[in-house]
């Protein structure tokens, strides 16, 4: 299902295998290689917000930030901006794509670590 041309057959086998396995992986793993802009963005934020324990995501989030294209590091940085644990968890990789060739998925690296600051300012945290 995950291979249909129709991108909702997609979309809707990507959410039913995370809601049936409980495993968001699965969900990330297809953003890789989905080739519907859209449906990265959507997933990558359902995948998150799905999840609790990163840790368990870290390979497929790094995978993500370092895909080839630059349309996914960027939709993923931006991800984890929403979603600070993660962030911080990815934060060696986030630095990192400050120097990416791509000026967009620099300044999504830069929001993601920013809000790494903010969560730490407002915990009191270093």
């Amino acid at each position: 299902m995950d291979r249909d041309s129709d991108r909702e057959v997609r979309h809707t086998a990507a959410q039913s295998l995370t809601e049936l396995t409980g495993n968001p992986v699965y969900v990330l793993r297809a953003c890789l290689t989905d080739p519907d802009q859209s449906k990265r963005h959507h997933l990558i934020f359902e995948a998150l917000a799905r999840h609790d324990d990163f840790g368990k995501l870290m390979g497929a989030i790094n995978d993500l930030l370092g895909d080839p294209d630059s349309e996914v590091r960027c939709e993923m940085a931006y991800g984890l901006e929403q979603f600070t644990a993660a962030a911080k968890a990815a934060a060696p990789t986030l630095r990192l794509l400050l120097d990416d060739p791509s000026k967009d998925v620099q300044v999504a690296a830069a929001y993601a670590l920013q809000s790494i600051e903010r969560a730490n300012e407002i915990n009191g945290e270093k």
